[in-house]
């Protein structure tokens, strides 16, 4: 069993099928979001006890749930189980790039004044709505300019659950975007992300 052969399986549960070529690109998505629900469960959702941290983390929760739930539903046991390794083993892959990212962010925090613990957390969360990012860019490419709908809920809940621990933490605004160090990170883990793909079959 490939990935290609994977791959078709999902593409024949969307009712699609393939123009032309192969690789997993329509799957990279699954890939990316896996990795962000590992920091979400690891590091954010302990930390939404408070109500609205709450609300705003089981939104979160529920739109990966759906987006996941609908995908492992194209594949039978020992698809599933292949599917598991191939998502462990991108982990793996891209664990370098996500840990210089997030030492990029916690850096920029670190020169803003924001505690150590605060530094981790922002990093954290900051990455899954990196994550996220990439998996819509890439849904898009592949789907005819559509978007995901829960992969825009994570990211919609994703950054309001950013916006309220960072008020409880700072008052001055800080723009991961204006910063080199977080941008050429991010360019790294996206350039990691594509040569993944290339050791698919």
């Amino acid at each position: 069993m490939t990935t290609n052969d994977l791959v078709d399986t999902y593409i024949a549960h969307l009712g699609l099928r393939r123009i032309k070529g192969s690789g997993a690109d329509p799957i990279l998505p699954f890939f990316m979001l896996d990795v962000m629900n590992t920091i979400f469960r690891e590091d954010i959702l302990p930390l939404s006890k408070r109500f609205e941290a709450k609300k705003v983390a089981r939104e979160w929760a529920r739109n990966y749930h759906e987006f996941n739930s609908d995908f492992f539903s194209a594949f039978n046991d020992e698809q599933q189980d292949r599917m598991i390794d191939a998502m462990d083993d991108f982990e793996c892959f891209i664990g370098n790039e996500v840990m210089v990212t997030r030492v990029a962010v916690m850096n920029l925090l670190a020169g803003h004044g924001i505690e150590l613990e605060a530094q981790r957390v922002l990093s954290s969360v900051m990455i899954c709505n990196i994550l996220s990012q990439c998996a819509q860019i890439f849904w898009k490419e592949i789907y005819n300019g559509r978007e995901n709908n829960n992969i825009k809920g994570i990211l919609l809940h994703s950054e309001r659950w950013m916006k309220l621990y960072y008020q409880g933490h700072s008052r001055e605004y800080v723009n991961p975007n204006e910063d080199k160090g977080i941008s050429d990170s991010v360019q790294a883990l996206c350039n990691k992300i594509v040569k993944y793909l290339k050791t698919l079959s």
